[in-house]
């Protein structure tokens, strides 16, 4: 995850998500500056994803860069 945050000059943050009967513990990595969105689409359009996480990637980058 380190690795992930460093190439996208952003950070890891840990967040605790309570559920009721259990907290689900969770590591973060999100980009806040168009930089990174853009390094993270050029990344992700060399190496795509599957599925409907490849669709959903493609109208995101509509509304982010």
């Amino acid at each position: 995850m380190e690795s992930i945050a460093e190439f996208l000059k952003t950070k890891v943050s840990f967040i605790e998500i309570d559920k009721g009967y259990y907290i689900e513990k969770v590591f973060v990595v999100r980009t806040h500056k168009i930089e990174s969105n853009v390094q993270l689409f050029s990344y992700l359009s060399k190496y795509p994803l599957f599925g409907y996480k490849s669709f959903a990637l493609v109208n995101l980058a509509k509304y982010t860069i």
